[in-house]
């Protein structure tokens, strides 16, 4: 942006210290409410959540959807159950957008939860920024953690 408006470089400057400030403080903020469950096991519907569950240092022990785009068949679902409750899955994690239907029956199945979490901006009410959106996922995430220990 500097390059098309130099005029305006030095602000665009300040907005992006000021941003990479409170960003950083929000990780920080993150990552202290996430310590506590590093470590833990969910399953995920699809894997659009790697760097999430990376950064915070969760383990994806296995996915409701085989490989991206192929619907679970019979087979695979029954080869959940066992696996979710050997590992102890606590959270099935997945998107707005995908059927809860195979979701809610593993979690009826192994007693886990399943989150509905929004994956942008804009996918909720209210999650108008990128800081809103962490801020929404860490809450929900931390708080279906604590109900369970």
């Amino acid at each position: 942006m500097s390059e098309i408006s130099p005029q305006h470089a030095p602000i665009f400057q300040n907005n992006q210290k000021a941003f990479e400030t409170q960003l950083n403080n929000a990780i920080a903020k993150w990552e202290d409410q996430l310590k506590p469950y590093q470590g833990i096991k969910v399953v995920a519907y699809h894997n659009s959540w790697a760097y999430f569950v990376k950064r915070f240092g969760f383990n994806v022990v296995g996915y409701v959807e085989p490989k991206p785009g192929i619907p679970p068949s019979p087979a695979h679902v029954n080869s959940l159950i066992p696996l979710m409750k050997k590992e102890d899955v606590k959270l099935i994690i997945m998107e707005p957008y995908f059927s809860q239907s195979i979701p809610n029956l593993l979690a009826r199945e192994t007693g886990a939860t399943v989150l509905v979490l929004p994956p942008s901006v804009g996918g909720k009410k209210g999650i108008k920024t990128y800081i809103d959106l962490f801020d929404h996922l860490v809450e929900k995430i931390s708080t279906n953690l604590l109900k369970g220990t």
